[in-house]
């Protein structure tokens, strides 16, 4: 044998020996950090960590064959039995053929596995790829010794932390990829050991046909891959890679994940979005601002309050036309209307209308027309394929959308349903053919120079989107509590009852210890995030106080947008709830605009609790935030900060902001080049623009800046002079503000070359005299 091997490389040979070994002996393979091994006798494979020391291990005794599909092809009770790995065969020095039998009906499929540098990529295929199938669920399952393992995942664009040991939520459900609510919107889930900080990415690459069992093994839960049949077939090769990381705990998995989205050229940064569509810019600290009133009666008051930045939703309403769509523009606002290509009734092709019969998706051959929305009033619509969505916007886009001068756009739905199978015999097509007659239409108006925005955001979308909202909101909101009357997120009704709250959404949707941004160390350079908007901060306002708090302290930790509602009758009623409305304004937007743009390079756990956390940003933004009930003492570049309950602290270049406790007070402040906010029972020695009581200093235009105080003691005087620096300027005048936002006569000093100024409003008018 050696004589015939002389002369050749060593792998070549070692090539040589493996193919004639018998089928059913054990293949191994191997690279400086691992080891691949399939055993026909012990119908198993394992994979040795070099770099970790762990050994992983998948049977075959336990693999799905078929599952049952509801009505929205979501796979529901998959079959597990055993399946037999018949033989391995080693094909090159890293790859292993396995050729594998499913006793229950005959059926042999191939998967070939390639190890790579820092995992395994396994490929499915069968002789006949037409082989009809419901479910197929290879490779098989991979586990291991974990001292304290995480599952983490991205559920409605959310990041979640989930114990394996813990069965509340989550335990034995199916994911489907790219799917509506209780999904994956990106292809992936991770295992993680939080006390050692290795993992393991289990990562769809071809992900359309995909869904992720989170099942019971070994009294923990782990990931398991299932292939959904593509029109009833297997199709096409399925392939699924398992990526180790040897440190660095869930954010290197979503690092893991990121590379590889860069590396597939889908990786596209609102930097180069705005190289393209400048307007996209604006996006940075510009909040949407939803409602049913005119947006030029709501600013009336909100712009002299400070709402010098938004993205205003149905913007149209009042009967603005193309005049007051172009003073937005001047004002630096973005304006939006809502547009929908799913939902429609009968009619000619427009907005929400189709010729239902000829339009709508079918998604059983022979089955039914979907249906789509239902209101309140039980007005149901039905679900217009993709096939017609880009007919329809080439329709109405123009007079509805075009015509008024709308610089920006929001699409419901289109990017938060599920990908789907069209089996109307007029538009048949799998998901893939889906995915791509949705993507025609996002290029269409980013072919307009829109900023474009949708719901929460399934990651096939997010090179062509600019924001999403819903991607901050949490997982399982929709989830109904006890009170089925009360809080509905998606119909827009308020909660009215604490049993509104499901134990689930408490759990992963509201409490941070179960939160984690996945999203955003993916995609915060990519797209900016916010909440749903039935599920933003002033819905919980007047019932529940402290999610309305949570959620600040959330968009400030995770640098994300707020989202509110400028109607008297949503969110935090405007009129009723104001102040409210415009702490969170304050306290979260201009974090957001420093951050804007910027890769989440990192999120931690402070405490054992989890209930202080820390992320930082590429451009040196770091947030620190206490959820917990007790204060948190750290030090961050040579300061010390104590940190209240709901206490946080922020910097980014330009902006420094928090609620400290300092000298024995709690003081709320915001620093940036164009906002100042204070808020304290004291002043604090040593700080500019101190005062007992709140303080609200912002930039209206280059002339002109407003000043909101109201003072702890009526008494109380706050001295102009102390403004200059703020402001830039050496000579300005101090002239109060009426109800109406009329500036009155100016302030005189007090003959001491002082100005001081009781508590109200103010607009601060630079003299023309100041070249300052």
């Amino acid at each position: 044998m050696h004589a015939h091997l002389m002369g050749i490389s060593k792998s070549a040979a070692c090539l040589m020996l493996a193919i004639l070994l018998p089928a059913h002996a054990a293949v191994e393979m191997a690279n400086p950090h691992l080891k691949f091994r399939a055993d026909p006798s012990k119908n198993q494979l394992t994979i040795n960590d070099a770099k970790t020391g762990r050994l992983w291990t998948a049977s075959f005794d336990q693999c799905a064959g078929s599952s049952g599909v509801d009505e929205w092809q979501h796979l529901k009770d998959p079959d597990y039995g055993k399946f037999v790995l018949r033989e391995a065969r080693q094909t090159s020095p890293s790859t292993v053929g396995l050729t594998v039998e499913d006793p229950g009906n005959k059926r042999t499929y191939f998967l070939d596995a390639e190890l790579k540098a820092d995992g395994v990529t396994f490929e499915l295929s069968s002789e006949n790829m037409d082989v009809p199938v419901s479910c197929i669920g290879l490779p098989p399952l991979f586990s291991t010794d974990l001292e304290d393992g995480y599952l983490v995942f991205c559920d409605r664009s959310c990041g979640v932390f989930k114990s394996q040991s813990d069965f509340d939520g989550y335990a034995d459900w199916i994911l489907g990829t790219y799917e509506n609510t209780s999904c994956l919107n990106m292809p992936w889930v991770g295992v993680v050991d939080q006390k050692k900080g290795d993992g393991l990415l289990v990562l769809f690459e071809t992900p359309l046909d995909s869904a992720m069992h989170l099942k019971r093994h070994d009294n923990r839960i782990w990931p398991q891959p299932l292939w959904k049949a593509c029109m009833g077939h297997l199709g096409y090769r399925r392939r699924v890679s398992l990526r180790f990381s040897e440190s660095g705990g869930y954010v290197a998995l979503a690092g893991m994940y990121r590379d590889y989205q860069k590396e597939q050229g889908r990786l596209k940064t609102l930097e180069a979005k705005i190289s393209e569509r400048p307007k996209v810019a604006r996006l940075a600290g510009s909040p949407p601002v939803w409602g049913d009133g005119d947006v030029f009666e709501f600013l009336r008051d909100a712009r002299n309050l400070g709402v010098t930045r938004a993205t205003f939703g149905n913007a149209e309403r009042g009967g603005r036309g193309r005049p007051d769509m172009e003073e937005l523009d001047r004002l630096g606002y973005l304006a939006l209307r809502y547009d929908s290509y799913s939902d429609i009734l009968e009619g000619k092709t427009w907005f929400q209308q189709d010729d239902v019969k000829k339009t709508a998706y079918m998604l059983q051959p022979e089955g039914p027309l979907l249906k789509g929305w239902r209101t309140l009033e039980g007005l149901q619509y039905y679900s217009r394929s993709s096939a017609y969505a880009l007919k329809a916007a080439e329709a109405y886009s123009k007079e509805l959308i075009e015509a008024p001068g709308f610089n920006a756009h929001f699409i419901d739905v289109m990017c938060a349903m599920d990908l789907v199978e069209d089996y109307h015999p007029d538009h048949t097509f799998p998901r893939s053919r889906d995915m791509e007659f949705k993507r025609e239409v996002l290029k269409y108006y980013d072919g307009k120079s829109l900023v474009l925005g949708t719901e929460h955001g399934n990651d096939w979308a997010v090179d062509l989107i600019d924001y999403t909202e819903g991607s901050l909101s949490g997982s399982l909101w929709w989830t109904a509590g006890n009170n089925k009357t009360g809080w509905n997120p998606g119909h827009l009704q308020r909660p009215i009852s604490r049993n509104d709250f499901s134990p689930l959404y408490l759990k992963y949707g509201v409490n941070p210890a179960n939160r984690i941004p996945l999203w955003q160390l993916t995609y915060n350079d990519c797209v900016a995030s916010t909440w749903y908007w039935g599920d933003s901060p002033g819905w919980f306002y007047e019932l529940a106080p402290e999610i309305t708090d949570q959620k600040d302290l959330m968009a400030i930790l995770y640098g994300a947008l707020p989202l509110f509602w400028r109607d008297n009758y949503r969110g935090y009623d405007w009129n009723k709830n104001k102040v409210r409305w415009m702490e969170s304004y304050y306290l979260t937007v201009k974090f957001n605009e420093a951050v804007f743009g910027q890769q989440m390079v990192s999120h931690a756990f402070l405490t054992e609790d989890r209930q202080v956390q820390k992320t930082e940003f590429k451009n040196g933004g770091v947030a620190l935030v206490n959820f917990g009930t007790d204060p948190y003492e750290t030090v961050l570049d040579g300061r010390i900060l104590l940190l209240p309950p709901n206490g946080f602290y922020a910097k980014a270049p330009g902006i420094e902001e928090g609620r400290l406790v300092q000298n024995g007070s709690t003081i709320t402040f915001v620093k940036s080049r164009d906002l100042f906010y204070w808020k304290s029972d004291r002043a604090v020695p040593g700080e500019d623009l101190s005062v007992a009581g709140k303080l609200v200093l912002f930039r209206l235009d280059e002339n002109r800046w407003n000043l909101l105080f109201t003072p702890e003691r009526a008494d109380d005087r706050l001295d102009a002079g102390k403004l200059e620096k703020a402001l830039g300027w050496k000579e300005f005048e101090a002239r109060p503000l009426s109800p109406t936002w009329e500036p009155g006569e100016p302030v005189k000093d007090s003959g001491n070359h002082e100005m001081l100024l009781p508590g109200g409003t103010y607009a601060l008018m630079k003299k023309p005299s100041d070249n300052h």
